[in-house]
């Protein structure tokens, strides 16, 4: 059973741990985020990269001015109706991935 949020973006979290964000861009809450060669998390459209992480951004941040600390969500559930991609991504490109991760994305209705 998925619990309420403010934003109804997740529900159970199995894992979040704190990210750096890359600098120049005010991320949404529910960005699907990857790790590039330095550890920072960025918006790019994600691939079957070994050693890249994937995480859902739990809150909004304004990294437009510098990288900045952040909080991701690693393994867990979140609502796909409310998830953001790089690269012009769709869910249904990158549901397999996130599975893999450990994030099991659902639609739920908000009520």
């Amino acid at each position: 059973m998925f619990s309420k949020t403010p934003n109804n973006l997740y529900g159970e979290i199995g894992e979040s741990r704190g990210i750096t964000l890359l600098a120049g861009v005010n991320y949404l809450a529910g960005s699907v985020l990857s790790s590039n060669a330095g550890g920072v998390y960025e918006l790019k459209a994600l691939a079957e990269t070994a050693g890249e992480l994937v995480c859902v951004l739990k809150e909004s941040v304004d990294a437009t001015a510098g990288s900045k600390p952040a909080v991701g969500i690693f393994a867990g559930d979140v609502n796909s109706a409310k998830l953001i991609f790089g690269g012009g991504q769709t869910f249904a490109q990158v549901q397999g991935i996130l599975q893999r991760a450990g994030i099991n994305a659902k639609t739920w209705r908000e009520s």
